[in-house]
């Protein structure tokens, strides 16, 4: 039995396989670094809360990381090629909603190192290393730091939240290949 319904045409324009790449990376370290944060607030034994904020932290430098790198990848690459054909509304409000989610995937995680800093805390990667201090214990700059941070990765949420109800718009409405140019490229079996 044979389908009636035609596939959907490739993508006109793949994004670069590195941008894919450093995206999807960046949506589980995302991930992680979420339910880390608050799965720690369901906890009572402080060896496990210490634990899970450490891996907070190290998934947030991880994001830090990711975010300057894509930061970098995007200006070599720039610009992009389009996908697909947006009115120019809708290409202003892509490039700003855009240009936030780098914005604040920079600056959530700084604030967090921020945050450890000015509470004499270390921000360290894994077990790896340990980040120096940015500021000497200041406790009025911890309290700033944590608003900024928590209130950062709640914007950081929600940007991501249109982002994906945008991508998913483009995919089951417009269906142009807006989406499947950010997917992983799978091998096609022969």
């Amino acid at each position: 039995m044979t389908s009636s319904a035609s596939p959907l045409p490739e993508p006109a324009s793949r994004r670069p396989a590195l941008l894919v790449v450093f995206h999807w990376i960046t949506v589980l370290a995302l991930v992680v670094a979420v339910t880390l944060v608050f799965g720690r607030e369901a906890v009572d034994e402080k060896a496990l809360r210490t634990l899970l904020l450490n891996l907070h932290k190290s998934f947030g430098l991880l994001l830090l990381g990711l975010g300057l790198a894509r930061l970098v990848l995007r200006v070599f690459l720039h610009p992009l090629p389009a996908v697909a054909e947006l009115p120019a509304l809708a290409r202003l409000g892509a490039a700003a909603t855009h240009g936030l989610l780098y914005l604040l995937l920079i600056a959530v995680p700084v604030c967090g190192w921020l945050l450890a800093s000015s509470h004499g805390k270390p921000a360290g990667f894994f077990g790896l290393f340990t980040l120096p201090n940015l500021v000497d214990m200041d406790e009025d700059l911890g309290d700033l730091a944590s608003e900024l941070h928590e209130t950062g990765a709640y914007l950081l949420l929600g940007l991501i939240g249109l982002h994906a109800a945008a991508a998913l718009h483009h995919h089951f409405i417009l269906k142009d290949g807006v989406l499947r140019s950010m997917l992983p490229a799978l091998r096609r079996r022969p």
